[in-house]
């Protein structure tokens, strides 16, 4: 996986600095930089050289260039979801990341309902000036953020933040949040009870042994 890291707030291109130190410290997510700079946010992605390199560089914009989208993890049917919303969204990529900015401008914050996998992602609105991030239902791709002097900054490794000397908080599984509001659990875990016993499924974990 990568290591993503973001600035948001005003004049946020007067702190490359900061953001340099963020990389510095997610050197080993990847041998590849990415950076954007903006006076609302400035991003950097640290990743590995793979499949659909050139092509899937972030942060990756809309086709208006209003809404960019920084992105770790991967979504496992990203290309199901691609197929139902090839008719009104032109890919440029082959990749998932350009994916999650399409449907999130479809299905705004329910997009994460037709997600299946493991991420953290983080999408700005430039329009707007808005922040909307999110993790995986089961957390297993973490997100961190600090909030300092007016600025949100947000790492995919809490080593990124430490250096900011501010309480580090960080965005709990299965929940999204934007901007100021207070995050929001989208994914709510649940089970049914049973009557069956454990003979009931002797039989069949035999048959897989036996297989």
């Amino acid at each position: 996986m990568c290591g993503i890291a973001v600035i948001f707030g005003e004049n946020a291109d007067r702190y490359q600095r900061e953001l340099s130190q963020m990389l510095a410290a997610l050197e080993s997510r990847g041998e590849v930089t990415e950076t954007f700079i903006h006076s609302q946010v400035v991003t950097g992605t640290r990743r590995l050289k793979i499949v659909d390199r050139e092509q899937s560089k972030q942060p990756i914009f809309n086709a208006t260039g209003d809404k960019l989208v920084v992105f770790n993890g991967e979504i496992f049917n990203f290309q199901e979801i691609r197929a139902q919303l090839s008719d009104k969204y032109l890919f440029q990529t082959n990749g998932d990341t350009e994916l999650i900015l399409s449907a999130f401008e479809e299905y705004g914050k329910n997009c994460l309902d037709w997600f299946e996998g493991q991420f953290s992602f983080i999408i700005v609105d430039l329009k707007e000036n808005r922040l909307f991030f999110a993790r995986d239902p089961l957390g297993i791709i973490p997100l961190y953020f600090v909030r300092k002097e007016g600025l949100l900054y947000l790492a995919s490794n809490i080593k990124a933040l430490t250096h900011l000397k501010e309480p580090i908080q960080v965005l709990s599984p299965g929940c999204f949040q934007e901007s100021d509001s207070p995050q929001v659990q989208y994914f709510q875990p649940s089970f049914q009870p049973s009557n069956r016993q454990l003979s009931d499924f002797l039989p069949h974990l035999k048959n897989m042994v036996r297989a």
